[in-house]
Formats: C-alpha cells, structure tokens, sequence
C-alpha cells in the first residue's frame, strides 16, 4: 500500500535499524555542484557548502573551523507541519492529501507528492542530536547549511531514490528533511532537498 511503502522508504535512512528489502545500494562521493555543495558554484540561493571550505555564497557560510557559529533556533512548539507547506512542494510534484503528522519521527510531518510515482514523499521534522544520527546513518557526508553542521546521505532501493538531512539547529536537536522520488536521478533529488531544507530553516525563530 502506498503509506507502507511511502513509510519503509523513508524509515531506514532515519532509522538504522530498519533494514531494507531488495538490494539498496549507498550512493558514494561527493553531492553534485549543481546541487550547491561545492563551493564558487553559488547561483543567488542559499545553498549548503562542505565544511572549511570558506567564503560566503549565496547566504551560506562554509567558513573555517573557528569561525562564528549562528545562532541556534527554537524549535519548542514549532508545528513541522509549518516548515514545508504545500507551494513549497510545487517543484518536486506538489503536495498529494493531507499531511500526516508523527511520520517518519515522532516530531515529523510526512507528505505524498502528486505528479510523479504513488510514493513519491517529502518529510521534515525534528530529530536526535547530530552525533546519535552520524552514529545511526553511517556512509552520509558532513556539509554546511548556512552556518549549521549537516549530515547528508542518499540511498536507492527499488526505484525509489531517498536522500535525507539532518541540520544541527542546537546542540541536542537537528532539523531533519527528507525526500524520495521514483527513477529520479540522485542529483535531482539533491537538489530538490537541498531547496526544501533552506526553506524549513529559514522558517524556524531564533532561540
């Protein structure tokens, strides 16, 4: 059925102990620069860059380690559901039906994408320390997202291409993105969530 799908899916690369059926395999190396991950490839959006890799672009820092950290964000009674609203969606197929709160996290809202395959699904959400996910999701990438420590991994299993976000907002909690599209090419996806993330940011208070 489509919610277990769209739930197994997402759960492994949140989870690890998940396992996943069929035969997934890591997506290794570096996320593309059309993605915004390496720097002087900077378009006028906010864009994540690896870690000490300096300079500013597009409104996001990839400073040298010693650098001013910014500022953590409350996320005390922030509704996840408010972070990525619906024409928000426009750009990886809209969103499809009600969101459903406490999915793939407890502190998550999961929605299915119209416009492309029955479990295409994005998801954002508060989740562990940044350490306890590294811990959990072995073989991701440490990136910059405007100023925050961020895991990245991608994983593809039958068809579906999943990549995940986890932004170190504070100390013992990450903003957690997600996103998965059927025969979707890993960069597009990439991409796709790295525009999605920025926005979620954006969207939380300071602390």
């Amino acid at each position: 059925m489509p919610r277990r799908r769209a739930r197994r899916l997402v759960l492994p690369l949140v989870f690890a102990v998940v396992a996943l059926s069929g035969c997934g395999r890591e997506v290794s190396g570096d996320p593309t620069a059309a993605a915004g991950f390496r720097p002087g490839e900077a378009t006028g959006s906010a864009r994540p860059t690896p870690p000490g890799t300096g300079g500013t672009q597009g409104g996001t820092q990839g400073g040298p380690q010693g650098s001013r950290a910014p500022a953590p964000k409350n996320v005390d009674g922030v509704d996840p559901c408010a972070l990525l609203q619906p024409a928000d969606l426009g750009a990886v197929g809209g969103a499809r039906g009600e969101p459903r709160r406490g999915e793939p996290v407890p502190d998550g809202c999961f929605r299915l994408l119209a416009g492309g395959a029955a479990d295409d699904s994005a998801a954002v959400g508060f989740f562990k320390p940044l350490d306890q996910v590294k811990a959990e999701q072995p073989g991701g990438r440490d990136f910059v997202t405007e100023g925050y420590p961020t895991w990245f991994r991608c994983k593809v299993d039958s068809g579906y291409q999943t990549c995940t976000a986890a932004v170190a907002v504070r100390p013992d909690r990450t903003l957690l993105t997600a996103l998965s599209k059927r025969d979707t090419p890993v960069d597009t996806v990439r991409d796709a969530l790295n525009a999605l993330t920025v926005v979620a940011l954006h969207r939380l208070p300071s602390a």
